[in-house]
């Protein structure tokens, strides 16, 4: 699915620099260039499920019980109502699943 509305896309970058998050999605670079990014469903799928199963320690960001993915409308999300995600965490588990990058977003 192709993250075709660019205020999607700034919406999720503003929460970058927050350490947790409530909404995060994987990337891919656009091959036809018509977007800079496109939205990964599968590998946002895969990073969201490996974090609800991760189990690393007694941290907020350690566990994630609630994430589930979602939807906007426009856009499917991992999504943990408690902010659960860790950005540098997320990002590890999309680059694991053959992302090139994600976006970020907090309450």
């Amino acid at each position: 699915m192709k993250f075709t509305n660019f205020l999607t896309v700034v919406l999720l970058a503003n929460g970058v620099a927050a350490d947790l998050v409530n909404r995060a999605i994987c990337t891919l670079r656009d091959v036809d260039f018509v977007h800079d990014m496109v939205n990964d469903l599968n590998t946002t799928t895969i990073a969201c499920n490996r974090y609800k199963e991760r189990n690393t320690g007694d941290k907020q960001w350690d566990q994630c019980p609630d994430c589930i993915m979602d939807s906007n409308g426009v856009s499917d999300y991992c999504h943990s109502p408690g902010e659960h995600i860790g950005v540098k965490e997320w990002g590890q588990y999309c680059t694991e699943a053959g992302s090139d990058s994600w976006y970020t977003q907090g309450k």
